[in-house]
């Protein structure tokens, strides 16, 4: 029997989101995206707050897209002030993370923040 649970039906809303937004913008995020899902088994995704929402049993992380910029929101302040420090680099405001195709979020920083989050959360996460 197939799954029709909301959490799986996301899927087609956010392939769609991703396909709306601005070329120059679409791979980095996608790329992101399958980053995101692929950080621990089971993770669903859909629309939310106007844009894709990963979760696990509860919210894990969002990603979306700005004028001039892309965001990885941890949905954790303290998980985002750990990360910058642990990565100088990342551009953080609150508990967003700031990205641009030019400066792609790394994979690691991806898993560290969703594995970040499944301990905030006390999942158990894979990956």
């Amino acid at each position: 029997m197939a799954d029709t649970s909301t959490e799986r039906d996301g899927r087609a809303e956010v392939d769609a989101f991703v396909a709306a937004l601005p070329e120059a913008f679409r791979e980095c995020f996608a790329m992101a995206r399958a980053q995101v899902l692929a950080s621990a088994e089971g993770i669903s995704e859909r629309i939310a707050w106007r844009m894709p929402v990963f979760r696990l049993r509860r919210d894990l992380v969002g990603l979306s897209a700005h004028k001039q910029h892309m965001s990885l929101h941890t949905m954790s302040p303290a998980l985002a002030a750990r990360l910058a420090e642990q990565f100088p680099d990342l551009l953080v405001n609150g508990s967003t993370i700031h990205f641009t195709p030019e400066r792609p979020l790394p994979a690691e920083v991806i898993r560290a923040v969703v594995q970040g989050r499944l301990a905030e959360l006390g999942a158990e996460g894979q990956g």
